[in-house]
């Protein structure tokens, strides 16, 4: 089992002018099974981060099928569910929200397994037909955002669902140019080196914004689903760095069927477009009155999870 890093970060905004730095504050890393106490768990792949009440920090180990927690003093403190098609037992976790009360699990099979936050297992939710890249979950509802890939592009949505599952109804119907062109009669494709996103957080208040990274648009829900507030944001471009077009075209995925593994720069069916600018963000994070924006070298392909520069603009809200 390949372990990777995992970091525990402790983000403070300064009140006031908001174009004061960012102060960022390292809580916890690890970097080796060597550090690790007795109580504490291997990490295999961290896949999603989620923060609960009382500052706990919850994440998904996708490899490992758990669910480790530490408290808002970085100590851990328990480690939960297990691989299996039982009660309690996953399959394929990718998202994770965590209520007041609830850490809901959605896995690509289209089920959701429901525990309490000591990791008692609660109920499992079919929900056929929704398979969301991320979720929040409400007071009666569930808020499901996903990605639709299509030859001549990418939609992104945001949903209404109900907690058995079934659509209520669209919050939000985003097409997006990530992939550029096609050439006629081919499989090749222009696509841009920066993609969009799309991110659901919550501010102070535990109100929910949905964001569209495209539009540099954020969009604050009220507690039905429906558009309370509009947001329209000025995120200065970045031009790429040769380091970082380097970074896109030098990406490695596996070789279907054959093993080993190819770079997008070995293949010529892809044709990477650098001419747009990296104004797009792939996370937000409000507090207060201030937004901040996790700008990317690579966005929402999921072609690859590599390093590269990150950069942060604040705005206010």
């Amino acid at each position: 089992m390949t372990l990777f890093p995992a970091l525990l970060l402790l983000w403070s905004f300064s009140p006031g002018d908001a174009s004061s730095n960012e102060h960022v504050t390292f809580v916890k890393t690890y970097q080796n099974p060597a550090d690790l106490t007795n109580e504490e768990e291997y990490i295999g792949r961290p896949w999603v981060v989620e923060c609960g009440p009382n500052g706990k920090l919850f994440m998904l180990d996708r490899d490992r099928t758990r669910i480790l927690v530490w408290g808002k003093d970085g100590k851990f403190l328990r480690g939960f569910g297990s691989p299996g098609a039982g009660p309690g037992e996953m399959r394929t976790p990718n998202a994770l929200a965590v209520s007041a009360d609830e850490v809901w699990v959605w896995e690509t099979i289209q089920v959701a397994s429901i525990f309490d936050h000591a990791g008692k297992f609660i109920r499992q939710v079919k929900a056929g037909g929704t398979n969301p890249r991320m979720f929040a979950v409400m007071d009666d509802w569930v808020l499901c955002g996903n990605m639709q890939q299509a030859r001549d592009g990418l939609n992104y949505s945001f949903s209404k669902v109900s907690f058995a599952g079934k659509k209520l109804a669209v919050i939000q119907d985003l097409p997006t140019e990530a992939w550029l062109s096609n050439y006629e009669g081919s499989n090749d494709v222009t696509v841009k080196a920066f993609a969009p996103d799309i991110d659901i957080n919550r501010d102070d208040k535990g109100e929910v914004y949905i964001g569209m990274s495209e539009t540099s648009t954020l969009f604050k829900l009220a507690k039905d689903g429906s558009i309370a507030r509009k947001i329209k944001f000025d995120i200065p471009a970045l031009d790429a760095t040769d380091d970082e077009k380097d970074l896109v075209n030098s990406m490695s995925f596996p070789m279907p069927g054959k093993g080993g593994r190819f770079t997008l720069k070995s293949v010529g069916l892809n044709h990477i477009n650098f001419d747009f600018p990296k104004a797009y963000y792939t996370h937000f994070l409000i507090k207060g009155n201030h937004v901040a924006f996790v700008l990317t070298p690579v966005g929402s392909l999921g072609l690859a999870n590599v390093p590269g520069s990150i950069s942060v603009a604040r705005h206010r809200v």
